[in-house]
């Protein structure tokens, strides 16, 4: 079973087929798809659509969260072999290990410096 409680089988599969990709995105259904509102969020459609997300290794649990929004962009922009290796390698880890990601404290630093005006605050 994975985290979203579905069998990886027919996942497993579409990997064979050329469907999905080991490494990508979240897929989306339209009315998902249809909710990313700029340019930046639509970075998430041009990348396939993977078994194992940045999402995922980074403990996104909400789809379409802003956190979620940003990974698959910064994913989109960054693809590239050796990151999709860093990714599964992540995720491999976490199985094996049942190590995951914790929530990120709000008090911590970003790993890039942002303009302020770029961080959204919390209400």
């Amino acid at each position: 079973m994975l985290a979203d409680g579905s069998s990886a089988g027919p996942k497993l599969w579409n990997i064979f087929r050329g469907e999905f990709a080991w490494v990508g995105n979240r897929p989306l259904t339209k009315a998902q798809a249809a909710l990313l509102s700029n340019d930046f969020e639509r970075l998430w459609l041009n990348t396939s659509v993977g078994l194992v997300s940045l999402a995922d290794v980074r403990g996104c649990i909400d789809s379409l969260n802003d956190e979620s929004r940003a990974h698959a962009s910064f994913y989109a922009v960054q693809h590239h072999w050796t990151f999709d290796l860093s990714i599964l390698a992540s995720a491999l880890f976490d199985a094996v290990f049942g190590a995951g990601m914790e929530p990120v404290d709000e008090k911590e630093e970003l790993p890039v410096s942002l303009q302020p005006s770029v961080v959204k605050e919390k209400a």
